[in-house]
């Protein structure tokens, strides 16, 4: 016998069950207990199915957790810890077993950086508060190992039907974050080259520094002095060493308490608070014994420095940097002339080291100006002016590779280019000194032709100045009659054929004839 015997869930038809027996027909009383057994059984496989998609969703959840990059703690509704991913593991360097079970804090202990104090669990706030609540910056974690790792983290409340089931946690390691944001803040307020402070920190932390409390406030200014013409006699990096040595000068000599920057390309500030301006003189002058003090071969470290002072009621600070500035320039006014002196010495000394036979060369080209300078009736001025300029002419080759000034064979075109710079060169190192602006001219156009065919400019006839026209002929000549790498000297017969050849054209010919008539005339 069959029967048909639906299946009800809240009063609707889910399922059908069919049934059958061979004893005959199913009574009331069977049907109904059938119902009641299949709905039952219904009910059984529903809740099955029920918790068999529980255990995948949480499967899936367990494994999104684990492949995520930042860490995760969940806790029931007391704080105690029920679920620790595998990121969460590293960090904390306790395993899941190890953790799970536990109170929150005993595993994530937590304190402020800076002040040292232990901070407030997170979970215990979300737990009072039902809020989420992110941490305070500076917090760092101690590990199981008692390492201090950055961290940031938020924590928010597991609600069901607005009942608290526990806490979630997620958080992560910043130390690359903090290396980050710590070099990006060091590269805003710090000199890239010397490491001290710069003029933007500088700016910012004297207008706090301007305050009641640190009057009498003090400021040394100091200036490099002759950093051009480092710069340019002897390459960017020795010219960085200057100012390197120069900011651990001030470092190492200034009180903890001060602020040192560099302000501009060759200056510095140091910021005195509580100095009076007589303690700031002595900081000033121990400053100065230490520079002179500091090898920077072939040359001593010079610097220019002044003071000044801020008193309550008295003058603004950017009055009183200024004041401080004025007194530097008034100092660098009386060290300059003795200072650029010094440098073009050494920068000359530092060629003539590099290559004696350029050593030769110049005073023998100092002394051949000199002779033509005499032999054209030019007064005393310009005749010493002249003896000048021949000695220096070729200091600009400082800065060429001797490779270059030595090489036997033909100069290639890239080659040639470099070794044509040492005018231009030799022009920016001299004209470092104002009083020397006219000898830099006459270097730098040392090397222009009559007929245009020179260099660096291209400049012809009058547009010369007959001194460069007066160099380039006592150069030509020497060179002439001199060994050089290339080739051997030639006679002083050939040398003058060969200036009569290029008269005209590459030579003034006044000045040839000159030179021949005059000077070579008496030669011995």
């Amino acid at each position: 016998n069959f029967a048909s015997i639906p299946v009800i869930r809240e009063g609707n038809i889910v399922a059908a069950v069919g049934v059958a027996n061979k004893s005959g027909d199913y009574t009331e009383a069977d049907i109904n207990q059938l119902t009641l057994f299949m709905s039952k059984l219904w009910e059984s496989l529903d809740r099955k199915r029920a918790e068999k998609e529980l255990v995948n969703e949480r499967n899936k959840l367990e494994i999104t957790l684990a492949s995520i990059g930042d860490g995760v703690i969940s806790t029931d509704e007391y704080g105690k810890i029920v679920y620790m991913n595998r990121v969460a593991e590293e960090i904390t360097e306790y395993s899941s077993e190890e953790a799970v079970g536990k109170e929150f804090i005993e595993i994530f202990k937590i304190l402020n950086e800076k002040t040292r104090e232990v901070a407030k669990s997170p979970v215990d706030i979300v737990l009072a508060t039902k809020e989420a609540v992110e941490l305070e910056d500076n917090t760092v974690l101690i590990t199981k190992s008692k390492r201090e790792v950055p961290i940031a983290d938020t924590a928010a409340p597991i609600l069901d039907q607005g009942n608290l089931q526990g806490v979630v946690l997620v958080f992560r390691d910043v130390t690359k974050e903090r290396e980050n944001y710590r070099r990006i803040e060091y590269l805003s307020f710090n000199d890239q080259l010397t490491g001290v402070y710069n003029r933007r920190y500088f700016e910012k932390e004297i207008e706090e520094l301007a305050r009641d409390k640190n009057y009498p406030l003090s400021i040394i200014m100091a200036d490099l002095n002759g950093l051009k013409l480092v710069n340019d006699g002897f390459g960017h990096d020795k010219g960085d060493e200057l100012l390197i040595k120069t900011a651990e000068v001030l470092m190492k000599t200034s009180p903890d308490e001060s602020l040192v920057a560099r302000i501009g390309g060759d200056e510095f500030a140091v910021a005195l608070p509580n100095t009076s301006y007589e303690r700031a003189l002595a900081i000033k002058d121990e400053i100065e014994e230490s520079c002179e003090r500091i090898d920077v071969s072939p040359f001593t470290l010079s610097v220019s420095f002044g003071v000044s002072t801020k008193v309550a009621g008295e003058k603004t600070i950017n009055d009183v940097i200024r004041d401080a500035e004025d007194n530097m320039y008034h100092d660098k006014l009386h060290k300059s002339p003795s200072i650029r002196g010094k440098t073009l010495v050494a920068i000359m000394s530092a060629l003539y080291e590099k290559s004696p036979r350029e050593e030769k060369h110049s005073k023998s080209v100092s002394n051949l100006c000199e002779e033509i300078a005499v032999a054209m009736g030019l007064e005393a001025r310009s005749v010493n002016e002249l003896k000048v300029a021949g000695l220096l002419h070729d200091i600009g080759k400082i800065a060429i590779d001797l490779s270059l000034l030595d090489k036997e064979d033909k100069l290639l075109e890239e080659e040639w280019a470099i070794i044509k710079r040492h005018s231009e060169i030799g022009y920016r190192i001299i004209s470092a000194a104002n009083d020397m602006s006219d000898i830099a001219n006459y270097i730098l156009m040392h090397h222009e032709r009559i007929d245009g065919q020179g260099y660096p400019k291209g400049l012809k006839g009058e547009e010369i100045p007959y001194q460069a026209k007066i160099i380039a002929i006592a150069d030509a000549y020497d060179a002439m009659i001199t060994d050089r790498p290339y080739r051997k000297a030639m006679s002083k017969e050939k040398a003058i054929e060969e200036l009569r050849r290029c008269s005209g054209t590459q030579f003034d010919s006044e000045i040839v004839e000159v030179f021949i008539a005059k000077v070579l005339s008496n030669d011995k």
